[in-house]
Protein backbone atom coordinates (compact mmCIF):
# COMPACT_ATOMS: atom_id res chain seq x y z
CA UNK A 1 0.00 0.00 0.00
CA UNK A 2 1.66 3.29 -0.68
CA UNK A 3 0.69 6.28 1.89
CA UNK A 4 0.71 9.75 0.77
CA UNK A 5 2.14 11.91 3.32
CA UNK A 6 1.11 15.68 2.56
CA UNK A 7 3.99 18.01 4.06
CA UNK A 8 1.78 21.14 4.03
CA UNK A 9 -0.88 19.56 5.19
CA UNK A 10 1.03 17.52 8.03
CA UNK A 11 2.76 20.51 9.28
CA UNK A 12 0.97 23.81 8.22
CA UNK A 13 4.49 25.34 7.34
CA UNK A 14 5.50 26.82 4.07
CA UNK A 15 9.20 26.40 5.19
CA UNK A 16 10.61 23.42 6.25
CA UNK A 17 14.51 24.01 7.58
CA UNK A 18 14.92 22.30 10.76
CA UNK A 19 16.18 18.84 11.69
CA UNK A 20 13.84 18.78 14.28
CA UNK A 21 10.49 19.47 12.49
CA UNK A 22 12.27 16.55 9.74
CA UNK A 23 12.84 14.18 12.48
CA UNK A 24 9.23 13.88 13.47
CA UNK A 25 8.11 13.03 9.56
CA UNK A 26 11.20 10.52 9.45
CA UNK A 27 9.07 8.91 12.25
CA UNK A 28 6.32 8.70 10.22
CA UNK A 29 7.75 7.80 6.60
CA UNK A 30 9.59 4.95 8.64
CA UNK A 31 6.86 3.83 10.29
CA UNK A 32 4.59 3.58 7.15
CA UNK A 33 7.77 1.41 5.11
CA UNK A 34 8.15 -1.00 8.02
CA UNK A 35 4.53 -1.76 7.63
CA UNK A 36 5.71 -3.09 4.18
CA UNK A 37 4.34 -0.22 2.90
CA UNK A 38 5.59 2.31 0.04
CA UNK A 39 5.14 5.99 0.26
CA UNK A 40 4.65 9.39 -1.51
CA UNK A 41 6.21 12.15 0.00
CA UNK A 42 4.00 15.66 -1.58
CA UNK A 43 6.51 18.65 -1.51
CA UNK A 44 3.34 20.84 -3.07
CA UNK A 45 3.44 23.93 -1.43
CA UNK A 46 6.68 24.03 0.80
CA UNK A 47 10.25 24.94 0.35
CA UNK A 48 12.66 22.91 2.29
CA UNK A 49 16.29 23.17 3.07
CA UNK A 50 19.16 20.89 2.84
CA UNK A 51 19.28 20.27 6.67
CA UNK A 52 15.49 19.74 6.47
CA UNK A 53 16.04 17.20 3.41
CA UNK A 54 19.45 15.61 5.22
CA UNK A 55 17.80 14.65 8.20
CA UNK A 56 14.56 13.26 6.78
CA UNK A 57 15.85 11.08 4.19
CA UNK A 58 19.60 10.57 5.21
CA UNK A 59 19.04 8.12 8.03
CA UNK A 60 16.88 6.28 6.03
CA UNK A 61 19.39 6.09 3.55
CA UNK A 62 22.47 5.32 5.29
CA UNK A 63 20.39 2.32 6.95
CA UNK A 64 18.72 0.71 3.86
CA UNK A 65 20.53 2.13 0.93
CA UNK A 66 19.26 2.65 -2.55
CA UNK A 67 16.23 -0.25 -2.06
CA UNK A 68 14.65 2.78 0.13
CA UNK A 69 14.12 4.42 -3.14
CA UNK A 70 12.22 1.17 -4.69
CA UNK A 71 9.77 2.26 -1.49
CA UNK A 72 9.69 5.96 -1.56
CA UNK A 73 9.07 8.77 -3.89
CA UNK A 74 8.33 12.11 -3.78
CA UNK A 75 5.79 14.76 -5.27
CA UNK A 76 5.35 18.23 -6.57
CA UNK A 77 8.79 19.35 -5.87
CA UNK A 78 9.60 22.53 -7.05
CA UNK A 79 13.19 23.25 -9.41
CA UNK A 80 15.13 24.22 -5.95
CA UNK A 81 13.52 21.35 -4.04
CA UNK A 82 14.18 18.21 -6.62
CA UNK A 83 17.90 19.90 -6.42
CA UNK A 84 17.80 19.58 -2.70
CA UNK A 85 17.04 16.28 -2.31
CA UNK A 86 18.90 15.02 -5.68
CA UNK A 87 22.24 16.36 -3.50
CA UNK A 88 20.85 14.82 -0.12
CA UNK A 89 20.42 11.58 -1.67
CA UNK A 90 23.98 11.34 -3.80
CA UNK A 91 25.70 12.34 -0.76
CA UNK A 92 23.61 9.79 1.34
CA UNK A 93 23.94 6.88 -1.62
CA UNK A 94 27.79 7.64 -1.53
CA UNK A 95 27.93 7.75 2.51
CA UNK A 96 26.17 4.08 2.63
CA UNK A 97 28.42 2.97 -0.48
CA UNK A 98 31.65 3.81 1.29
CA UNK A 99 30.26 1.86 4.44
CA UNK A 100 28.82 -1.12 2.74
CA UNK A 101 29.49 -2.16 -0.71
CA UNK A 102 31.70 -0.29 -2.85
CA UNK A 103 31.52 -2.39 -6.07
CA UNK A 104 27.99 -2.35 -6.08
CA UNK A 105 27.07 1.33 -6.48
CA UNK A 106 24.92 3.38 -7.98
CA UNK A 107 25.22 6.25 -8.46
CA UNK A 108 21.18 7.87 -8.67
CA UNK A 109 20.06 4.71 -6.73
CA UNK A 110 16.52 4.61 -8.60
CA UNK A 111 15.85 7.88 -7.26
CA UNK A 112 12.05 9.35 -8.37
CA UNK A 113 11.45 12.87 -8.34
CA UNK A 114 8.47 14.42 -10.09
Amino acid sequence: MKHLISLIELTGLRVLGTRHSAKKIRTLVSKMLDDDGAAIIDFSSVTLTQSFADELLGPLLLAQGPGLLKKLSFKSCSEDARAVITFVVGQRLRDFHEQNNPERYKADGGLSIA
